[in-house]
């Protein structure tokens, strides 16, 4: 429906990023103005698998800034 309306947007999220690389918490840092594409950008940081911080050889939780950039491609001609 928004890519009909020709909208894009841009979703800044921060993620707590376990020690196993998942997403244990997210929190909307800036949101897009309209609910579905912040929504969808809390939906594609779940799926996501990151790479933990480290402390030297151990993984360790983190907080990270992730941007979610909802873009409409070129036509092609």
């Amino acid at each position: 429906m928004l890519r009909d309306r020709g909208l894009q947007a841009l979703v800044t999220l921060l993620v707590h990023v376990d020690e196993q690389g998942r997403a244990a918490e997210i929190k909307l840092k800036q949101g897009s103005g309209l609910r579905l594409f912040d929504d969808a950008a809390h939906q594609v940081a779940r799926a996501c698998r990151f790479t933990p911080a480290r402390r030297g050889e151990q993984a360790i939780a983190s907080w990270v800034e992730y941007p979610v950039r909802f873009a409409l491609k070129a036509a092609r001609q």
